[in-house]
């Protein structure tokens, strides 16, 4: 069985962790399923862009698996107030984030095929 491991996206420029976790076969979501989607909370209606807004907390936490693909990943927004964005370069699909590679217990089912 295929597993989709969270990545940690907190940090993130929102449009950088949607592409990310997209890689990985995972979506963001809003926290509240009776709201907008999430990419509508993070574009500009007024200036046809995309918002400058960074994930500020998002559930479940990274190293959570998923065991199908395309499951939400809820995100928080919040505006980008300076340059500590932490920005990432994104991981192979189905590889597994720096990160969590020191935290991670093995998972057999989870090696590629």
């Amino acid at each position: 069985m295929d597993r989709y491991v969270v990545p940690d996206v907190v940090g993130m420029r929102f449009e950088t962790a949607r592409s990310f976790a997209s890689q990985l076969s995972i979506a963001l979501a809003n926290p509240d399923p009776d709201g907008p989607p999430i990419s509508l909370l993070a574009w500009s209606v007024h200036q046809a862009r995309p918002l400058d807004v960074v994930i500020e907390r998002q559930d479940p936490e990274p190293g959570h698996r998923f065991t199908s693909p395309w499951c939400s990943l809820r995100v928080w927004l919040a505006p980008r107030t300076g340059p500590e964005t932490r920005e990432s370069v994104p991981a192979p699909p189905g590889s597994v984030p720096p990160s969590l590679v020191a935290h991670a217990s093995p998972d057999p089912e989870a090696a590629p095929r």
